[in-house]
């Protein structure tokens, strides 16, 4: 909320007197005079640095009498308009008939994607996660790819880089979301191109700006009343955020701070909110409603104790998805029956696996899914700053690559849920028997029943968790899938399908070898589409050469300001004005610089449709850096007097 819009707030409340006291509670601290007040109360609107009203808002927001003010903002009053379950926004919220078209172009910066949304459902939460999500729903027209798109899932985060003061060790929750978001976009979608069984990602942001969430939310409508009501329940859940406070209420509804609050936190929020913090977002597919798909377990609990055939072929999709990740040096390192989604697709429709070399299909109307990667480790990607600390030992997810855990992990699950029921002989089967394991049996009779942990009984009593090397005992993840065909084929004799029926609607296809992937684990590409190199499009490499004079030109500036600081002595007040270009610059220049270098990686094994639509993102990143050296050079000039 800026200086103007709580400007209006304070003129709109309906208690004049009680916002008299407020004001001359804070009179003293932020040294306001009769005149600043009644310009206030009168409703004089004057904007712009330093100007009487930024005066006094900042005096109101930080003086005692302010803080009262700012927890009745958060808490008093009624939701937003169609904010409960219809989702918050009108309907055809936005300019009327206005269509979005193509949200691929928001592909890098997610931060404007309220252009498209017409309205959201917030989620309540009961994890500690410093996450908000929401359910966004798109304008009529709007598409992803050429592709249809009404709906979609949204996490957003306060950007961990912007807020000071904090202890590391609650930082690294949100450090782990930036970390996640690197694994959903650079490595599972490029995966989603030879292997299915993933979800979509959409989009991610970074450094959006408080006013760019709340717009996400209000869908473009900038009435005062709905606005305002917005932003009470988006710092709200701020607040919850920022310690980390479980029972976190949906945005869209109404509820109370957290218990207990303390005036630091709820001062720093207060604060901090609109700057400097700013917020990092990713949005990913939203998972079909449990009437079409739900989690493995709800799957598992409508198919009743018998656990039909349907079960084993959707279980293979699971393994399938393991196997890619290993493929690409991922540990998942907390794939429950929670973090697999289980879509029904209303008829039987025909899968076709091409692993190493080996060709098997079968029929399902089910398809599996895999997210949810804020505990992966990826080895090129180095430590995830979430699996540190006694927790990571504690549910055995650790910063190591271990390619066949998340096999043992899901069967583990699967274990546990069957229990005493048939099932576990395949289970035991598909880890353990190979040359691996010396003694047939032996690490696998030592695992814990039902337990996720992966925890082994020990010789003398009492148990440990498994350790890098146990693992190694069981099948390679090439070794359990290999048994699991071998199980599918004699058992459902699925090879006998023919995936040309035309009875069938559609083929879903999966292609994994090895040689698919570099020794780092990037996918190196596929037969079909045509491989193109990024060095083949001489407007790939112009928007290359142009991103490194971006970054170059905006280091030049920042080191021309330091410079001048040491060495001459400022003629404005306004070294704010300043401050606020720099920071643009630096942000700019770090989104562009990692987006080059995201664009880098992926060229290797990207179609021309995908290589120009990442260089469209570049070229409008780099015309943004370009815009923020501009103002920090005319701020510069504004500063340090210069000629």
């Amino acid at each position: 909320m800026n200086s103007n819009e709580l400007h209006k707030y304070l003129l709109s409340r309906n208690a004049p007197s009680k916002l008299v006291d407020h004001l001359a509670q804070a009179r003293n601290e932020a040294g306001l005079g009769r005149k600043t007040r009644q310009m206030l109360i009168g409703g004089v609107k004057r904007r712009g640095s330093g100007s009487p009203i930024d005066n006094v808002v900042g005096g109101i927001l930080r003086s005692p009498g302010g803080r009262v003010l700012f927890q009745e903002m958060i808490e008093a009053g009624a939701g937003p308009e169609g904010a409960g379950p219809e989702g918050a926004g009108p309907e055809g919220a936005g300019p009327e008939g206005a269509g979005c078209g193509d949200i691929l172009r928001f592909r890098a910066d997610a931060c404007e994607l309220y252009q498209c949304t017409e309205s959201i459902i917030g989620k309540s939460s009961d994890s500690t996660s410093p996450s908000d999500t929401w359910f966004l729903n798109f304008k009529p027209g709007t598409t992803y790819d050429g592709e249809p798109l009404h709906t979609a899932f949204m996490k957003w985060w306060i950007n961990p880089d912007t807020v000071h003061g904090a202890s590391e060790r609650r930082l690294r929750f949100s450090r782990g979301l930036d970390y996640e978001t690197r694994v959903q976009r650079d490595i599972i979608e490029p995966l989603r191109a030879v292997c299915p069984h993933f979800t979509r990602f959409l989009a991610a942001g970074k450094g959006c700006s408080f006013a760019d969430i709340r717009r996400i939310m209000t869908a473009g409508r900038d009435d005062f009343a709905f606005v305002t009501a917005v932003e009470r329940h988006i710092i709200r859940n701020l607040v919850y955020m920022r310690i980390n406070a479980i029972h976190r209420p949906s945005v869209t509804e109404t509820g109370k701070l957290p218990p207990m609050i303390g005036d630091e936190i709820l001062n720093e929020v207060r604060n901090d909110f609109y700057y400097p913090w700013t917020y990092n977002v990713m949005i990913n597919e939203k998972h079909p409603p449990c009437s079409h798909g739900c989690t493995f377990k709800v799957f598992m609990d409508k198919m009743g104790g018998d656990y039909p055939d349907v079960v084993w072929l959707v279980i293979y999709q699971v393994l399938v998805a393991c196997y890619a990740m290993s493929l690409s040096g991922v540990t998942h390192n907390d794939l429950h029956f929670g973090n697999v989604v289980v879509e029904d697709l209303g008829q039987a429709e025909v899968f076709v696996y091409e692993i190493n070399g080996e060709t098997c299909f079968f029929r399902s109307r089910y398809m599996a899914r895999v997210f949810d990667y804020d505990r992966a480790y990826v080895e090129r990607f180095g430590d995830n700053p979430l699996l540190v600390g006694p927790m990571s030992d504690t549910l055995n997810q650790r910063n190591e690559f271990v390619p066949n855990k998340d096999f043992v992990k899901f069967l583990q699950y699967f274990r546990g849920l069957i229990k005493a029921r048939p099932g576990w002989d395949e289970v035991r089967g598909l880890l353990a028997g190979g040359a691996n394991e010396p003694d047939p049996g032996t690490i696998t009779n030592r695992l814990v029943p039902g337990e996720f942990l992966m925890r082994l009984s020990q010789m003398g009593g009492g148990q440990r968790f498994m350790g890098k090397r146990d693992f190694s005992k069981l099948n390679t993840p090439s070794q359990i899938l290999v048994k699991a065909r071998q199980m599918l084929v004699h058992t459902l004799r699925i090879a006998g399908d023919d995936p040309a029926d035309p009875t069938i609607q559609g083929i879903f296809v999966c292609r994994l070898w090895p040689d698919m992937f570099a020794p780092d684990g990037v996918l190196k590409g596929t037969e079909a589409p045509p491989l193109i190199r990024q060095d083949m499009v001489p407007e790939l490499r112009e928007v290359l050469d142009g991103s490194d004079a971006a970054i170059a030109e905006a280091e030049a500036v920042d080191q021309e300001v330091r410079t001048r600081r040491s060495t001459s002595a400022p003629t404005s007040k306004h070294l704010h004005m300043l401050a606020r270009a720099l920071t643009a610059v630096r942000q700019g220049s770090a989104m562009l610089r990692e987006r080059r270098e995201g664009f880098l990686m992926t060229a290797r094994g990207a179609d021309l449709r995908e290589l120009m639509a990442d260089a469209r993102e570049m070229r409008r990143l780099m015309v943004n850096l370009l815009t923020y050296v501009s103002e920090a050079q005319v701020a510069m000039v504004e500063v340090f007097g210069l000629a």
